[in-house]
């Protein structure tokens, strides 16, 4: 699949050009995950394609965990970190 394909209204400014890299870096990525014989999943295109890791991880991943469940005497507490940052060797 071809960016210009992916996004229908392409400008040819220096977001695009970037936005285009990513897009072709993830595609790359997903290609290569779905060629491998012990995949245990499929990956596909969807509406991030065009973002990096860490643009997706600061904009989109959130650990949201409700207060009624922190309160409970005898509930299990995640031992997910509460704050989720990208890791330092994604760009």
């Amino acid at each position: 699949m071809r960016y210009c394909d992916f996004q229908s209204n392409v400008k040819t400014d220096s977001n695009s050009v970037y936005r285009e890299l990513v897009f072709n870096e993830n595609i790359k990525r997903i290609n290569d995950h779905n060629n491998n014989t012990n995949r245990k999943f499929n990956q596909n295109i969807n509406a991030f394609a065009d973002m990096s890791d860490a643009e997706f991880l600061t904009n989109y991943a959130r650990l949201v965990i409700p207060a009624d469940l922190l309160n409970k005497k005898n509930s299990v507490k995640p031992k997910l970190p509460i704050v989720v940052s990208p890791p330092k060797n994604i760009a």
